[in-house]
Order: structure tokens, then sequence, then C-alpha cells
């Protein structure tokens, strides 16, 4: 938790492996380009339609020691159909009706191994190519999983387990590993929208003030 004098943001999160990369997110606000703030990040054990379905109810208690909140989930598993603004949408909705002025749902469609793909130097490192990048992507072209011409695989979670399984060191997929990567991948390289919709919300909650001169 970054400090600031006050709890500024409860997070909730579907799983681990967001709860590891949002902790480790957040934890950079210069990298953010965001003033420090305060913030707490757990995870529900409703995973994915957990989230959707129970946030406002989970969150409503928190609402008076929050002055923020952000929900995260997978689209992939989340149980709608509907289009993922549509579902944020909804989502804010229920949560200002139980007491949230300032709240945010993140959908990451279709998961959250789609923000690993924006640095692929990062990735190569914490995957095992010993940040050969260029032959983690040439690898993964050939394996059919990441077409020509397309900005990241279009099964991100199926990419990234074969990259783990044929790196060097010939890993497993675990939740450090979206640690690692929050920790230290140039922000700006995810172009995800998802991922710019979290930054966009931060940069408005928590503005760099301006240095008076």
């Amino acid at each position: 938790m970054t400090t600031s004098g006050e709890n500024d943001l409860f997070v909730l999160v579907a799983d681990n492996d967001m709860k590891m990369a949002m902790k480790a997110l957040l934890a950079r606000p210069r990298t953010l380009g965001v003033a420090c703030f305060g913030f707490d990040v757990e995870r529900y054990i409703g995973r994915d339609p957990g989230c959707r379905r129970d946030a406002a109810n989970i969150l409503r208690p928190h609402s008076k020691n929050y002055n923020h909140c952000l929900v995260m989930f997978d689209y992939h598993g989340c149980g709608s159909r509907e289009l993922r603004e549509e579902i944020q949408q909804q989502g804010e909705e229920d949560l200002r009706r139980n007491g949230w002025s300032r709240a945010k749902v993140i959908v990451v469609q279709p998961e959250l191994e789609a923000w690993v793909w924006g640095d692929l130097a990062t990735a190569s490192h914490v995957f095992g190519w010993a940040g050969n990048h260029r032959e983690m992507r040439e690898s993964l072209t050939r394996w059919g999983l990441w077409p020509d011409g397309q900005s990241k695989p279009p099964d991100p979670k199926k990419a990234m387990k074969r990259a783990i399984r044929r790196g060097s060191g010939r890993l497993r997929q675990r939740p450090d590993m979206f640690q690692r990567t929050a920790q230290t991948a140039k922000v700006d390289a995810c172009r995800d929208p998802a991922f710019q919709e979290l930054l966009a919300t931060l940069r408005r909650w928590f503005p760099v003030k301006d240095t008076p001169t």
C-alpha cells in the first residue's frame, strides 16, 4: 500500500494474478503519471462472475472509508455476453447507487494476459527468454499463436503459457509473473483499451499537481 495520509482507493479484483499485478502497478505512481495515493487491493473469491454480480454489495461497507473504488475482472468467464463497455457501465451504476460517487469498473477483454504483450522486452525476461523478445515473437508466429500484423496474440493466455513453457527456463505460469511484469514494464507500451482506460481514470482521480515556481 502506498500511503498519502488517507485511504484513497479500494480495488476489488477477480483473482490472485490481478491482485499481484495491481499491487505492483499502483506502487509506481510516478511511472503511471499520477500523484501518490493510498490504496488497498483485495481478491474476491467469487472470481470474474462474482465481481460482475456482487461488487456493489461487497464494496458497500467500504464506501465510508475510501474515496474511490475500482473493480477489475476478465471479460472471458464473467458470465455476460454484453459488450465490455456495457458491463462496465452497469457495474458503475450499481456502485453509485450503493454509495460510491467515484467508482470505475475495468473489464479486461479477453483476459489479463492481454496486458503483458505491450512491452515485449520485459515479457521475454519474465517468461524465460533472457530478453530475446524477437526470438519469442517469431516463435509465437511460427506456432500460429501470433499472426503477423496483429498488435498482440488473439489468444493472449494460450500464447503466454506457450511462451513460458518453451522459454529457456522451462517455467510454469505463476501469479508472481504478473507482479514482475507490472513492476518493470513500460506503462505507455500497453495499448490495450482497458489498460488505457485504467490509466486515464487514475490520472483523472490523482492528478500530479503543478510544482510552484
